[in-house]
């Protein structure tokens, strides 16, 4: 490396074929150490606000949460599937973070060890819960024959004959709700007079 001193006093440094005033480099730093300390200020003041209104959960021990899935059984899709599942029931803290959580009325459940951040409290009436007995899962079939899966939805029958019928004839069959002008009047508030 070569340095060598200008007659304006400047000190150069020459490294290959780039040259550089040392004292645009000290301004240039000044100027980038400046930037840096307003970005270091501002993440400084936005966490110290965000700490200011922050209201930690924590769940006690036998109180209900529901539990965030990160996963999807194969065959499903993660846009449809449901976010979160439960409820679940808090077994005991561990640590300040961590829970261990059991589905909510399963005597056999596996008892799982979960991280505060994957649990939201469960709002509900306790008349609003239900068994496990009465719930009723739609699973999908598969068929038999052809080892396809098909759906357990119903689907309408068709009737005899009615392979060939055109759309307009298969809507005119189906129910649709017909409100009377008179149902309507009648569902309206008495206070609000009738403006056609």
């Amino acid at each position: 490396m070569n340095q060598a001193q200008d007659e304006e006093g400047e000190l150069r440094a020459e490294h290959g074929n780039v040259h550089c005033s040392l004292t645009q480099y000290v301004k240039e730093l000044k100027e980038h150490l400046r930037a840096v300390y307003k970005v270091v200020e501002t993440n400084r003041d936005c966490k110290i606000y965000y700490d200011r209104n922050i209201k930690p959960m924590e769940y006690q021990v036998g109180e209900l949460v529901i539990l965030n899935k990160t996963s999807v059984k194969t065959g499903q899709s993660k846009k449809l599937a449901l976010k979160w599942e439960g409820p679940y029931c808090i077994l005991a803290k561990i640590r300040p973070v961590n829970y261990k959580i059991k589905k909510y009325q399963q005597k056999n459940s596996k008892i799982k060890l979960i991280h505060h951040n994957r649990l939201k409290k469960f709002f509900s009436s306790t008349s609003a819960l239900l068994n496990e007995d009465e719930v009723v899962e739609i699973k999908a079939k598969t068929s038999k024959k052809n080892k396809k899966l098909r759906s357990s939805l119903p689907v309408p029958a068709r009737g005899k004959g009615r392979a060939g019928a055109t759309r307009s004839e298969r809507v005119s069959n189906t129910k649709t709700l017909e409100v009377s002008p008179t149902a309507v009047l009648e569902s309206t508030d008495e206070d609000e007079p009738y403006k056609p």
